[in-house]
């Protein structure tokens, strides 16, 4: 996100792909009902009578991570649930760009292959340590949690190696 800010201050676009995630899971966008009844009946089992939205139709962004995250089929399902309307909302956010460049800040680029459609790809990242830090401060969640979570992402080392650049702990000067 810090690097986003640099280019976003040297004048590039930059569209994140978190906050597009967050967008399709609000009423505003257009898909939302949709998403919403996918959601609901593919964790069905897991949520028993509860629900994943309140009557305002606010997603629980806890219990949603709490079942996404028990297992690899789970996160798979939601995944496949999510980004194709992120893959969408992108779209439209792109389209409306006429010039200049375009900088998609996507956590999970090479877990989700779109480094296939990028022209170029930079890889920022901080040391494990530090990252794990600093994502349980952010998403107010344990450190062991965010471990957990990263076991499931690609190393470092192999996205170095699929990365076309890479900055460990570096302030880009542009």
């Amino acid at each position: 996100s810090t690097a986003a800010g640099f280019f976003r201050d040297c004048g590039a676009h930059v569209i994140d792909a978190d906050a597009l995630a967050r967008e399709v899971m609000t009423p505003e966008y257009e898909g939302f009902h949709v998403l919403k009844k996918d959601l609901e009946s593919s964790f069905a089992l897991e949520l028993k009578s509860k629900s994943l939205f309140d009557s305002n139709d606010k997603l629980d962004r806890k219990l949603l991570a709490g079942i996404a995250f028990s297992s690899e089929k789970k996160l798979q399902t939601l995944n496949a649930l999510v980004h194709p309307h992120v893959k969408r909302l992108f779209s439209l956010y792109r389209a409306r760009i006429s010039e200049g460049v375009i900088i998609y800040d996507v956590p999970l680029l090479f877990e989700n292959h779109l480094q296939e459609f990028m022209k170029a790809t930079i890889l920022v990242y901080a040391p494990e340590e530090i990252a794990r830090k600093r994502a349980a401060r952010r998403m107010k969640t344990s450190e062991n949690d965010i471990a957990e979570r990263m076991k499931r992402q690609i190393s470092i080392e192999k996205k170095r190696n699929l990365s076309f650049h890479s900055f460990c702990n570096v302030i880009v000067a542009i």
